[in-house]
């Protein structure tokens, strides 16, 4: 059974969700609730005061009257959520409803920061802490260097762990040359980069005002996630000099939520 969502991800992520009914709210009993939250290996690359927005997927044998007061990060008081809201999505045939919790982040100190738990306070007073995953943000002072960024905008929302790809342009004055592109995911790396239709050890020259094509395969240690999101970081050299990029975060795996991805959040709880 699919998710109804479509995903377009930017500065910000919108996000329309169907199949939800009015009903009256009712008590909802929290403490004796099954909820189990999707696993993420999110890593998120970026400069304090961006927002960090953020879709956790929940299934819950709740299916009317589930409230979310605010969300907290264990042991990270510099990272603030500055908006909640959660969506009912589709019944799924064990009864079960499936929910959506969009959080839009932002990280007010540099620092490197990293959870695997949140904690979640709903309306009526309860508060407990879900397992989330792995959840990774490094926060620099500054933005990182525009020499080597996406061409035209980036919108990137994949279905599947399949590949990675994106067009850079290089605005420098000066050659480069890409050395490599890396996470800093718990279990997801980039394989078989291509640049221009060529191995990156071969096609990794970029001139002034090129355009540059990146393919790349993706390789996942195990499936323990159902969901994840990638910044990666392309190297490159430029007058002896190594440097980096940060590129725009894509996502995985919200496109496409079906009853299996379900199976595999009750199991990994």
């Amino acid at each position: 059974m699919k998710f109804s969502c479509y995903l377009v991800f930017t500065i910000t992520l919108l996000l329309v969700v169907t199949g939800c009914t009015s009903k009256e709210k009712q008590d909802v009993d929290i403490n004796n609730a099954e909820i189990i939250f999707g696993k993420w290996d999110l890593d998120y690359q970026g400069a304090v005061g961006d927002t960090y927005p953020i879709n956790l997927i929940f299934i819950s044998k709740i299916s009317d009257g589930l409230e979310v007061d605010s969300i907290k990060f264990p042991n990270h008081s510099n990272l603030k959520v500055d908006s909640i809201e959660l969506k009912q999505g589709d019944l799924m045939d064990d009864g079960r409803t499936l929910y959506n919790l969009t959080l839009n982040t932002t990280a007010v100190e540099s620092g490197e920061y990293s959870t695997k738990n949140i904690d979640v306070s709903f309306k009526n007073g309860i508060s407990k802490s879900y397992a989330i995953g792995n959840l990774h943000w490094d926060i620099s002072k500054s933005k990182p260097s525009e020499e080597l960024v996406p061409d035209k905008g980036y919108v990137a929302m994949y279905p599947n762990l399949e590949k990675y790809t994106i067009n850079l342009v290089n605005y420098s004055k000066y050659d480069m040359e890409i050395k490599g592109i890396i996470t800093d995911n718990q279990n997801l790396k980039l394989t078989d980069i291509l640049v221009n239709g060529e191995n990156i050890s071969e096609s990794g020259h970029i001139s002034p005002g090129q355009h540059a094509e990146i393919n790349a395969k993706i390789t996942t240690d195990d499936q323990q996630y159902q969901f994840y999101s990638i910044s990666p970081r392309v190297i490159y050299t430029m007058h002896d000099e190594t440097k980096e990029s940060i590129l725009p975060a894509s996502i995985y795996g919200l496109m496409s939520i079906t009853s299996e991805t379900v199976k595999k959040m009750i199991e990994s709880k």
